[in-house]
């Protein structure tokens, strides 16, 4: 009976041996699937990261990073607007005393490109006028031709043209559009009004042909710097106009650019951080099945030791 007791119990310790070796086994092979399972899932975010994400982020930033650049350009354009018409100025600043009265004494009956000119000035320099009526804005011969020939005999009418700061245009767009107008200068950036230069506040005048720098130096050489001056403030204003227009359109391109490349970069960094938990899962899953691998193989050697 002890015989038979004995046989019994190490028979039992073979089934029970081989219960344990087959779990290991389930084990394994639950273990391999699930490493396979970690391993397509890497391979696919490889696979997007390279293929969608990467590239996509490169474009945003480049579309970002030419938006930025455009902004610059304008906003360094804008800042460089004035050098023309400051280079004008310095020539008026430049005028002699013997000039300023060449011009002072034409003030009489003075030819019409003079007149012109001179019209011209005297709006953009009394711009703030017209701020609050910017359908008003013109020049009449009666009211406004003695004020204008004030402003000559004014010893403080070069510092005016020196000092004069040409953004204040931007808040009454009729003066200089007007004035451009009146010269034949084409599109100030704004729309078309009356004449500046009329005989009277009721009888309105044609419109005149534009006035060119020499038909202003054949009837007085020194308005000649007066004219270049209001040309160019035009030139400037018409400009301003027409990039901080661009330079609104572009800051709003840049801003959605530069969303965009930020949703492309946080979409990137996720993957990135996400790629390398999966590294880590799979690095320790790998781990754990070589462990398990070597378990099963030292479990199933036991027997043969037995034997």
């Amino acid at each position: 009976m002890a015989a038979a007791s004995g046989a019994l119990c190490a028979a039992g310790r073979v089934v029970a041996g081989g219960g344990a070796l087959q779990k290991e086994g389930q084990t394994l092979r639950e273990g391999e699937q699930n490493t396979q399972v970690l391993r397509e899932k890497l391979k696919g975010l490889e696979k997007e990261l390279t293929e969608v994400l990467q590239p996509r982020m490169r474009r945003c930033n480049e579309e970002a990073t030419g938006r930025r650049q455009r902004c610059g350009d304008l906003q360094e354009a804008i800042e460089h607007l004035g050098e023309a018409r400051a280079k004008a100025a310095e020539e008026v600043g430049g005028l002699s005393k013997r000039q300023l009265s060449e011009i002072r004494r034409l003030l009489r009956s003075p030819p019409e490109p003079v007149k012109r000119t001179l019209a011209a000035c005297w709006l953009l320099l009394h711009c703030q006028r017209f701020k609050d009526k910017p359908s008003a804005v013109r020049f009449d011969e009666k009211t406004d031709w003695p004020r204008c020939q004030r402003m000559l005999v004014d010893e403080g009418f070069i510092a005016s043209v020196l000092s004069f700061d040409s953004k204040q245009l931007d808040e009454v767009p009729s003066v200089p559009a007007c004035v451009a107008q009146s010269l034949g200068i084409a599109d100030a950036g704004a729309p078309k009004v009356r004449p500046a230069l009329r005989r009277s506040a009721t009888v309105p005048v044609k419109p005149q042909p534009p006035l060119d720098i020499a038909a202003v130096l054949r009837a007085s050489e020194p308005c000649g710097p007066l004219l270049h001056w209001v040309q160019a403030l035009i030139v400037e204003h018409t400009e301003r106009i027409k990039l901080q227009a661009e330079l609104t359109e572009a800051v709003a391109a840049r801003t959605k650019a530069e969303s965009s490349e930020a949703e492309a970069e946080a979409d990137l960094a996720e993957a990135e951080a996400l790629l390398g938990r999966l590294r880590e899962a799979l690095a320790s899953q790998e781990a754990a099945l070589e462990q398990l691998a070597a378990e099963k193989m030292a479990a199933e050697k036991v027997p043969d030791r037995s034997e």
